[in-house]
């Protein structure tokens, strides 16, 4: 994990990358997995929040 995470870094911070991304509006983040997990852990609380006070049911 350790390794990709590393290479997924260098890609990122790559010029060519930052400016190609930047002219689609996007943005590059890169980080640790440990970020990445607490970032998908408060997306999951935070959507689940608002599908439940929505009552939005899957069909």
């Amino acid at each position: 994990m350790e390794r990709l995470n590393g290479g997924i870094l260098q890609v990122l911070a790559q010029p060519a990358l930052t400016t190609a991304l930047g002219a689609q509006a996007l943005e590059p983040a890169g980080g640790t997995p440990a970020q990445f997990d607490k970032l998908i852990r408060a997306e999951i609380s935070k959507w689940s929040a608002l599908v439940r006070a929505a009552r939005i049911k899957v069909d």
